[in-house]
């Protein structure tokens, strides 16, 4: 990815992260959670002041951007606990497969570690093809878990990655 770089959002930069989630979204977990959970999941999670509200609340979201142009984002949040949590990782369609996915993962694994993180851990539906992309790198199935989000569930691998090894 040619001139690329990681911009650490602020609350002004909401508005590029939810026209990210809003178009990778629908291409990407349409076919894995239908339209219902989707369209349900993008209207709580990705909009303007609920992104604000969770940068307030300690979620770091991080603009991925190639040039001048928004590639994808992703966020991360330290527990504290020597573990933190990928919230999230999108990247668009045309950047995929260019190896920007690493770099992010990279990136992602030296904030954590410079935090004092031993752990990183995040979820992935356990029928969302990205889940290769995970393992590929190095993070292993730690749990499946069936978590309830409104009216529907998220049929999750909880995966974990130790800190301090070269993705």
């Amino acid at each position: 990815m040619s001139e690329s770089s990681f911009i650490l959002a602020a609350p002004a930069d909401a508005s590029a992260i939810v026209e990210l989630a809003w178009e990778i979204w629908p291409e990407w977990y349409d076919q894995v959670i239908g339209p219902e959970q989707l369209s349900y999941m993008l209207n709580s999670l990705y909009q303007e002041n609920e992104i604000q509200s969770r940068m307030g609340s300690g979620l770091q979201f991080v603009l991925v951007r190639s040039g001048k142009r928004n590639a994808g984002f992703f966020a991360i949040r330290n527990s504290g606990r020597q573990l933190c949590r990928l919230e999230s990782l999108y990247l668009k369609k045309e950047y995929r497969g260019r190896g920007v996915g690493k770099l992010m993962l990279q990136k992602i694994a030296v904030m954590a570690e410079d935090a004092g993180n031993k752990v990183l851990q995040c979820n992935v539906n356990r029928f969302n093809s990205s889940l290769q992309f995970y393992l590929k790198h190095g993070f292993c199935i730690a749990e499946e878990k069936d978590i309830p989000f409104g009216p529907f569930f998220l049929n999750d691998f909880i995966l974990e990655y130790p800190l301090g090894k070269s993705i």
